[in-house]
């Protein structure tokens, strides 16, 4: 179910990319263009998300004090 997407990315092998286009092609409602290649990740923005799990602390995250230095700098 491919809804709310309006591009689909695919870093692999030929093969893969002819049936992963011969499957959107299959699917119902509006066209869904796949977009490959093998320099693509020029066109993509990447991110990373980090998440502390302070549950363990009943939510306090001053519980959780003691991170190194190395901890920090991040």
């Amino acid at each position: 179910d491919l809804r709310g997407f309006a591009v689909a990315v695919l870093w692999a092998d030929d093969h893969t990319v002819r049936r992963a286009r011969m499957a959107l092609a299959q699917k119902d409602g509006p066209i869904l263009p796949l977009v490959s290649g093998t320099r693509i990740e020029a066109c993509c923005r990447v991110e990373r998300h980090t998440c502390i799990d302070t549950t363990a602390a009943g939510g306090n995250a001053t519980l959780l004090g003691g991170l190194s230095e190395a901890d920090e700098r991040l």
